[in-house]
C-alpha cells in the first residue's frame, strides 16, 4: 500500500519527506476508506485539490500533511478520529440495501402477498404459544385448551380460541382467517353477551380490518359461523407482573416536567440526545430559524457561530429530521408547473422536485456550517426520514426509499460535515445506538461491554385516522376515551398499543396501505432480529399529522432465536408533534449506557431574522 501511495504522489510531481511518511500513510488510509464508502468523485477531486493548494512546491513535509488533514476534515473528505472513537455510535439500517424497489414489489401475485401475512401470523403465534402457560396474566385463565387453527373452530365442538387476521367482505360481514382457512364471525346481540366489547374498549386498542385478534367462541352450525364470545388484541408482552410500576406511566407530554428550556444544561457527560422533529420544511425561513434556535441552545452560539462552547462540553446528538422537506411537496411542484401524468412530463416534474429539495438541503447546510466545529467534535449525526410527498418514492407505498443522494451531497458540501455523519434513511427508519460501558471493576476499553438501543422512527400521515376508520370498536366507544381529560392523548396511546400489539407499523387492509411486500418483515415489523434475539424497539417514535406530542412506556418481550427463555423489556413510545407550524419537537436524553431514558418537549419559536428586528 505504501508503494502505491508514493507512486500516486510521484505521478503528480510530489515528493515526500521521510519524517512525514507515518502520518501520511495513516491519513491516506482514512481518506481512502471514506472515499470508497461514499463512492464520491467530488471527494476524490477535493482530496487532490487540498494537496496541490498546500504544497505548490511539490514537497510534502510534516507540517504540510497536518494542514492537509485539517482541510480534508473541513471539506468532508476525512472523518475525524473522534467520530470513530468513544461515545455513542450510530448505525442506520437500510431495508432496501443495494437493490431499488420495483413495481413488482408493490403489486405481487396474491399468493406472495398472502405469504407475507402468513409470516406475520407465524411470528405472533410463536409468541402467544409461549405466553399461553401464563394465561392468567395474558390471555385469560378461563380459556380451555390452547390456540387452534381457524379451520378447527368449525370442525371441533365446544368453545375454542384461534389467532387470525380480521377481514371484512361486506359492510357488516367480518371474517377471521389464517393459513388453514377462514370462518365467518357471528356477533351476539344480547347485551349480556357482548363482554368482548367492554374488554376491547378497556384495552384501548384499534383492532380491526387488516389486524390480528384472538377470537374465542362456539360453532354456530345453523348460521355456518362462529358465535363470538370473546375477542382480544394480542398482548403486548408476557411479563406484566415483573415490570416496575413506572413503565405503566401513560401521560401526555406536559410542559411542567419535560420541557427543555434554553437555560438547561444539555451537555451531561456520556449522554446522547435524540432530537426528533417532523414537518421540517427546509424551503421555509421560519423552519430554518427554529432549527437554528435549537443549535444555539445546544452549542451555546448564535446564528453566526459566535461564543460556541468548547468541544469537550458539546453534547453528542442525533438529529432526526422527518419530512415533508418541501412546503408544497413534489406533487404540488408538478401541479404548479402545469404538468400532467404523461410519462415525459411527469419525469420532468420529478426532476424539478429533486432540484428543489437539493437547493433546500444546501440552505440547511449553510445554516449548519456555523456550528460545524461543535458538531464534529461531539460526533453528532443527522438522519433525514422522507414523508409521502417527498421525491424519490412511489405514491404512498411503504417503506419509502431514502432521499436522492444529490440532496445529501448538497447538505454535506455546504455544512462541512463528513458524509459519514449525514444519513438518508428509509421510512420507516431503524437506528442502532451503541455505547461502550465499563463493566464492574472498571478498566480500559478492552474491559467494556456494548449497550445497544434500537430506535424505530416512522413518519406517517393520518395513520391514527385510518386505524380508527377500520377498527371494530372506534375510539368514540371507549369509556376511558370519553372520560379522559384529553381525548387526543387517549387516541395516541391507543395507536401505540395497537402497533406494539400487532407487531407491525401498518395493520391496515391491503387496499388501504400498499406495501413493498418483499420488505414487509424487516422494514415494517416492530420487532427485529438483533444479535440472535427477536426484540421490539427500545424507542418507538411516531410522527403523525393527527397525533399531539405524547409519551408512554409499555411492557414488551424479546425472544431469543432459536427459541429460549423470553426476556422482559420496556418500549418507550413517543409522538413528536409538528415543527411546522407548532414549533414542537421532542428531545430524548439517553444516559448511563442506555439505562436511563427521559423525554422532553421542545418549544422552538421562530425568532425574527436580524433584518426583520
Amino acid at each position: 500500500m505504501l508503494y502505491g501511495m508514493l507512486e500516486q504522489f510521484r505521478m503528480r510531481g510530489m515528493t515526500v519527506e521521510s519524517a512525514a511518511l507515518p502520518q501520511l500513510e495513516r491519513l491516506w488510509r482514512a481518506a481512502r476508506q471514506t472515499r470508497e464508502a461514499e463512492d464520491d468523485e467530488a471527494a476524490e477531486e477535493r482530496w487532490w485539490w487540498a494537496w496541490t493548494a498546500v504544497c505548490p512546491s511539490g514537497s510534502l513535509t510534516v507540517g504540510a500533511v497536518k494542514e492537509v488533514e485539517r482541510r480534508l476534515q473541513e471539506n468532508g473528505v476525512l472523518v475525524d478520529e473522534g467520530e470513530e472513537g468513544g461515545g455513542w455510535r450510530v448505525q442506520v439500517a437500510d431495508a432496501f440495501q443495494s437493490a431499488g424497489a420495483s413495481v413488482e414489489w408493490m403489486f405481487p401475485a396474491a399468493a406472495e402477498r398472502t405469504a407475507a401475512v402468513h409470516r406475520r401470523h407465524a411470528l405472533l403465534l410463536r409468541e402467544l404459544r409461549w405466553m399461553w402457560p401464563g394465561e392468567g396474566n395474558a390471555l385469560g385463565a378461563d380459556t380451555p385448551g390452547g390456540l387452534v387453527p381457524v379451520q378447527a373452530l368449525m370442525s371441533e365442538g365446544g368453545r375454542r380460541a384461534a389467532l387470525g387476521w380480521l377481514s371484512r367482505r361486506h359492510a357488516d360481514e367480518w371474517w377471521l382467517e389464517d393459513a388453514s382457512g377462514a370462518v365467518r364471525l357471528h356477533w351476539p346481540t344480547n347485551a349480556g353477551e357482548v363482554a368482548w366489547m367492554a374488554e376491547l374498549a378497556a384495552e384501548r386498542q384499534l383492532v380491526g380490518e387488516g389486524g390480528f385478534a384472538v377470537v374465542e367462541g362456539v360453532c354456530h352450525a345453523s348460521a355456518s359461523a362462529l358465535a363470538v364470545e370473546r375477542l382480544r388484541a394480542p398482548p403486548l408482552g408476557g411479563f406484566p407482573a415483573e415490570l416496575p410500576r413506572r413503565v405503566e406511566r401513560d401521560a401526555a407530554v406536559r410542559d411542567d416536567d419535560i420541557v427543555a428550556h434554553a437555560e438547561e444544561d444539555l451537555s451531561t457527560e456520556g449522554t446522547l440526545w435524540l432530537l426528533v422533529a417532523a414537518d421540517v420544511h427546509l424551503d421555509d425561513e421560519e423552519t430554518l430559524r427554529r432549527l437554528q434556535q435549537l443549535l444555539c441552545q445546544l452549542y451555546g452560539g448564535n446564528e453566526n457561530g459566535a461564543r460556541t462552547i468548547s468541544a469537550d462540553a458539546a453534547p453528542q446528538c442525533v438529529f432526526v429530521l422527518c419530512g415533508p422537506f418541501l412546503r408544497h411537496g413534489a406533487d404540488a411542484l408538478s401541479a404548479a408547473d402545469g404538468e400532467t401524468s404523461h410519462a415525459p412530463q411527469h419525469a420532468h416534474a420529478h426532476s424539478n422536485a429533486i432540484d428543489a429539495l437539493t437547493q433546500a438541503c444546501a440552505r440547511l447546510g449553510a445554516m449548519i456550517r456555523a456550528f460545524q466545529p461543535a458538531l464534529r467534535a461531539s460526533r453528532s449525526q443527522w438522519v433525514l426520514v422522507p414523508a409521502a410527498s417527498d421525491p424519490g418514492g412511489i405514491a404512498k407505498v411503504l417503506p419509502r426509499p431514502p432521499l436522492p443522494s444529490s440532496a445529501v451531497a448538497a447538505l454535506c458540501a455546504h455544512s462541512g460535515l463528513s458524509p459519514n455523519s449525514v444519513h438518508a434513511a428509509a421510512n420507516p427508519c431503524r437506528l442502532h445506538l451503541q455505547v461502550a460501558t465499563k463493566q464492574n471493576g472498571g478498566g480500559d476499553m478492552a474491559a467494556t461491554s456494548p449497550a445497544t438501543l434500537q430506535v424505530l422512527v416512522h413518519r406517517t400521515r393520518l395513520l391514527a385516522r385510518q386505524l380508527a376508520r377500520h377498527a371494530l370498536l372506534p375510539p368514540g366507544h371507549w369509556p376511558c376515551a370519553r372520560q379522559h381529560p384529553d381525548a387526543e392523548h387517549a387516541l395516541t396511546a391507543g395507536v401505540f398499543r395497537t402497533l406494539l400489539s400487532q407487531r407491525h407499523l401498518c395493520p391496515l387492509p391491503f387496499q388501504q396501505q400498499p406495501l413493498f411486500w418483499e420488505l414487509d418483515a424487516r422494514a415494517l415489523g416492530t420487532s427485529a432480529e438483533v444479535n440472535g434475539v427477536c426484540r421490539p424497539p427500545d424507542l418507538l417514535v411516531l410522527a403523525d399529522d393527527d397525533l399531539p406530542p405524547h409519551c408512554l412506556s409499555a411492557p414488551t418481550t424479546a425472544y431469543p432465536l432459536p427459541p429460549g427463555r423470553p426476556l422482559p423489556m420496556t418500549t418507550h413510545c413517543i409522538s413528536t408533534g409538528a415543527l411546522r407550524p407548532d414549533g414542537h419537537g421532542v428531545g430524548v436524553s439517553i444516559g448511563s449506557g442506555g439505562r436511563s431514558v427521559q423525554t422532553r418537549l421542545l418549544h422552538l419559536d421562530a425568532a425574527p431574522a436580524p433584518d426583520e428586528e
